[in-house]
């Protein structure tokens, strides 16, 4: 119905512009070419058994923090955090559903397959797929910046159940707990073992410290006055020159803007050769007959998009109609490329570890990541075309 609310050129011309940009195809064929990659030294063992675990710690300790630091040294105004702060407490309800509801599609499962299946389908690979796609069909500098804020408020909520909720799931013991009702005995409860401890270890998680220190660096440019720093076009800094607030480190240190560049640049690459060795660890003849596999990738890598495209609609039409936000094309396109990318390969990280569905994650990581180089590319032209319309084109009224 909303596709027929445009006019035929606009979609022949949003259709023909995603299918044609050279790097979005060129960022899918590195990835590709990457991913086989680790996918040869695992097969080959090249580098011995788990060559990719210290790359992967080095993703979590350094490469996203640094990458979450840098993406909020961006200047702000009110109508911009308006805009960032809808995308913020829509990242969170967005998870927290996927989170809460995806087991609902597994009910005929026991406790442990249902805890691996919800937890694949909920957590995409935003960073490592969705966030290279989205910045490879921005237009200019202003919508690279637009792409990199919108994942990292988009993204808070993934970070904090990711490293939070999904961990537990994975650590409970579900022993003599053959599978969750709806109502009455066997009701899941996942805040049951939540205590102080655990809460301790989710702050200390570098990521979170990243995400806390970062949003509240970038929210403090609020403040009048605070705006004192000149940037000349003369000196050691390389951002734009004009006046900025003391809390763009980018803007006073010396050299943190390349450091966060540089360091914020790993995580995409090492998480490939990752995702490649974990391909290589399977069987792929036994991944794609798998019937329940291929149930889980057809959820992970079509419904759940479907749905959460639909959500994001409905959001956009209340905020361009009240006036009270907006959600740019831009915004649209980063959430839906994310979400639409293949599992993430951290839940197959937690399932090996905690030895709960460590097959079942694994072949789905690697189905939905083979099944991405067709879904990606047609969840583009949807993201393009549906931001065509007046409720993601237009200023609120």
């Amino acid at each position: 119905m909303i596709i027929t609310l445009l006019s035929d050129s606009i979609v022949v011309k949003s259709l023909v512009k995603t299918l044609s940009n050279t790097l979005f195809w060129g960022t899918i064929i590195v990835a590709c070419f990457t991913i086989l990659i680790g996918f040869l030294f695992q097969r080959k063992k090249w580098l011995g058994e788990g060559w990719e675990k210290p790359l992967v710690k080095i993703i979590l300790w350094v490469g996203l923090p640094a990458l979450i630091i840098k993406n909020f040294m961006i200047d702000l105004n009110i109508d911009e955090f308006k805009n960032m702060v809808s995308l913020f407490i829509l990242g969170i309800l967005f998870y927290a559903l996927l989170f809460f509801g995806s087991r609902l599609f597994f009910l005929k499962q026991d406790r442990n397959s249902q805890d691996a299946y919800s937890m694949a389908i909920a957590f995409p690979s935003t960073i490592y797929f969705g966030l290279p796609m989205a910045r490879a069909l921005a237009e200019g500098n202003f919508q690279l910046t637009e792409v990199d804020q919108a994942q990292n408020m988009f993204n808070v909520g993934y970070w904090i159940f990711m490293c939070s909720f999904a961990v537990f799931v994975f650590q409970r013991n579900n022993a003599e707990k053959p599978r969750v009702s709806l109502v009455g005995h066997g009701t899941w409860h996942p805040f049951k073992n939540f205590n102080i401890k655990k809460l301790r270890i989710l702050f200390a998680n570098p990521i979170i410290i990243a995400l806390f220190v970062g949003f509240f660096l970038w929210i403090m440019q609020l403040i009048p006055g605070i705006k004192i720093i000149h940037v000349t076009d003369n000196g050691w800094n390389t951002i734009s020159p004009g006046y900025y607030s003391i809390t763009r480190l980018d803007a006073l240190i010396p050299g943190f803007s390349q450091a966060t560049t540089i360091l914020g640049a790993l995580p995409t690459p090492i998480a490939w050769l990752a995702v490649g060795a974990i391909i290589g660890k399977n069987n792929l003849r036994e991944t794609f007959s798998k019937g329940e596999v291929w149930y889980a990738s057809f959820l992970k890598m079509l419904v759940v998009p479907a749905l959460i495209t639909g959500l994001l609609a409905a959001v956009a039409a209340i905020g361009w109609k009240t006036g009270l936000y907006s959600v740019s094309n831009i915004s649209l396109l980063t959430a839906i490329l994310m979400i639409a990318s293949p599992a993430a390969s951290t839940i197959a990280s937690y399932a090996i570890t905690y030895n709960k569905g460590a097959t079942t994650c694994s072949q789905i990581c690697t189905q939905t990541t083979l099944l991405a180089i067709v879904t990606m590319p047609f969840w583009a032209v949807i993201a393009s075309v549906l931001g065509e319309a007046k409720i993601f084109t237009q200023i609120p009224v």
